[in-house]
């Protein structure tokens, strides 16, 4: 008896057919973007690209010794990456939003603490958000100590 209101539903609302096979290297359905390695994934509330984050992707490649940082990592992480490009730079600029700003403030200080770098300025600023709310911003820019160099090599030895 209960099988009836089952197959009724099952009448009503037929189950989704089955995707298509996917060719290997696609992306699933839900992606935009193609093999740029930029997409917006439309299912999901993560968006990897959109016009003003496409800009930011082209001021970073015209701005090398910038490190944005972010929460997903750790500022030990961005103070490795800092001292590779404090051996080609003179100074750098350490730059986050939101939440990232205590992960920006630690690196900084972790340079500065290891005698790498020293501040030269700190600006902050609001910016507007995706969603309507402004985000807080800082910048940090740091410059390489005079021996900075000798430090490196007597860390390789």
């Amino acid at each position: 008896l209960w099988r009836i209101p089952c197959v009724l539903f099952l009448l009503l609302f037929p189950p989704p057919e089955p995707p298509p096979p996917r060719t290997p290297g696609a992306h699933p359905p839900h992606w935009r973007g193609g093999d740029r390695g930029l997409g917006v994934c439309r299912e999901r509330s993560i968006v990897f690209s959109t016009p003003k984050k496409i800009n930011r992707v082209a001021d970073v490649a015209e701005q090398p010794d910038l490190i944005q940082v972010s929460v997903v990592n750790r500022p030990i992480n961005y103070v490795v990456r800092a001292e590779k490009l404090l051996r080609e730079y003179e100074d750098i600029e350490l730059s986050g939003l939101g939440s990232a700003i205590n992960h920006v403030v630690s690196a900084a200080e972790m340079l500065k603490k290891k005698n790498y770098a020293v501040i030269a300025n700190i600006e902050t600023s609001m910016l507007e958000g995706g969603d309507g709310y402004p985000k807080p911003k800082i910048l940090i820019k740091m410059i390489r100590t005079a021996d900075f160099l000798t430090l490196m090599r007597d860390r390789e030895r």
